[in-house]
């Protein structure tokens, strides 16, 4: 390859990966998307690792500050990306999306203005694999602690 390829090669790397976002979760779903072009069949990807309170989603203090400024932009990113990706490759219809966690989140604010274990009652995110948008099954009951289905 003569090396104005290389260097057009190595920018349209680079655009990719920065529409994924430059973050482990980014860079992880790219190489997620990556392995289902190349025909893996179940993929996991964790959004860090280790149990730093700013690194993970277990937000027991100052919940809906971390969320607006260090959980969901990347994540809005990264998981916007993939499925604009994944449809505009053909695939998104045989690729299901499943996006979880281990735990809910009590409707109550906690004295640190966090958010509890809850595992009564969480949130599932299914794009793709044939999943009608839009659908929700079953729902929390207002100030009550189990859900309703």
């Amino acid at each position: 390859m003569p090396c104005a390829g290389r260097l057009i090669w190595a920018a349209k790397v680079l655009k990719c990966a920065t529409r994924y976002g430059r973050n482990t979760l980014g860079q992880s779903l790219l190489l997620a998307r990556r392995l289902v072009e190349a025909g893996v069949r179940f993929i996991n990807v964790n959004d860090k690792i280790h149990n730093g309170q700013t690194a993970n989603w277990d937000s027991h203090e100052n919940n809906f500050g971390r969320l607006k400024n260090d959980l969901l932009p990347p994540a809005d990113q990264a998981f916007s990306t993939l499925i604009e990706d994944l449809d505009a490759r053909g695939i998104l219809d045989t690729t299901l999306v499943v996006v979880l966690a281990e735990f809910g989140r009590t409707p109550k604010v906690n004295a640190n203005a966090g958010r509890d274990h809850w595992p009564d009652c969480f949130s599932v995110v299914l794009a793709g694999g044939g999943v009608h948008g839009g659908a929700i099954h079953g729902k929390q009951r207002p100030h009550r602690r189990l859900p309703r289905c």
